[in-house]
């Protein structure tokens, strides 16, 4: 069984991480980055949709069977897609987001006591306003400073992007999710012990596993566990040294 995870670059490689870890070789995974469009969250809605279908096309060759859309910004153009013509299945980070808020213990004690909730994103994960399906009080701030430098290596810059960013909540905000799967890269919770992270990157694993027993993933059962990893990357645009970048990112505990 093959699992497919995108995104506009390296920021997706934080979801094929939370796989790795959960199901190690009990899968096969294909990984694409469009790097060479980065970043997705200043583009139009119609372009992303067109990279989309580059990338479905892709995913179709590559015979994947579960696409995960691990770019939240393209997760919230997901419904936009005429999805009939492909034979996998998909995963929106939008709807791992929405399932958490239905579910959760966290979530509970956040919608009895209507609390704030952060939500740091890109620009286009914001202007999509679907975080206000959460059914939460949120306070979105769009964040586009990070995904450049996130692509570029430049990781210590990023995280006081990050910090920037975080400072610009309002104080009463505990909760934050992380709207962009570049952004789990740079979340130290020992260093951020004021807030509780929510990361779709994580929770993308939970809610996949809690999928596969019910009738819509039915099929995606593992049958095996492979002895060795089977792991293919790839990225509209690379070299070396993006590629040492991903294989480091992807390894970070």
């Amino acid at each position: 069984m093959k699992l497919g995870f995108y995104d506009s670059g390296l920021g997706g490689l934080s979801v094929l991480r939370s796989f790795l870890k959960k199901y190690g070789t009990t899968y096969s995974y294909y990984y694409y980055g469009d790097s060479a469009r980065a970043p997705y969250g200043d583009k139009t809605p119609s372009e992303i949709i067109s990279y989309m279908k580059d990338i479905f096309q892709i995913m179709h060759e590559k015979e994947v069977d579960l696409v995960i859309s691990a770019c939240n910004t393209s997760s919230a153009l997901l419904d936009q897609m005429d999805l009939d013509d492909y034979l996998f299945q998909t995963i929106s980070l939008v709807d791992v987001v929405k399932d958490y808020f239905k579910n959760s213990f966290d979530a509970a004690i956040i919608r009895d006591f209507n609390l704030p909730v952060g939500f740091l994103a890109t620009q286009g994960s914001v202007n999509s306003g679907k975080y206000k399906s959460w059914g939460v009080n949120t306070q979105a701030i769009a964040c586009p400073k990070i995904v450049p430098l996130v692509e570029a290596g430049k990781l210590t810059e990023a995280k006081i992007e990050w910090t920037r960013y975080l400072n610009m909540l309002d104080p009463s905000v505990e909760y934050v999710i992380i709207g962009c799967t570049h952004f789990s890269f740079l979340v130290d919770e020992q260093a951020n012990s004021k807030y509780k992270f929510i990361d779709p990157a994580k929770l993308c694993s939970e809610f996949f596993s809690k999928s596969i027993f019910s009738d819509s993933l039915v099929n995606y059962k593992p049958t095996s566990d492979k002895k060795k990893l089977e792991l293919e990357m790839e990225f509209s645009k690379s070299d070396e040294q993006y590629f040492k970048l991903a294989e480091r990112l992807l390894s970070v505990v």
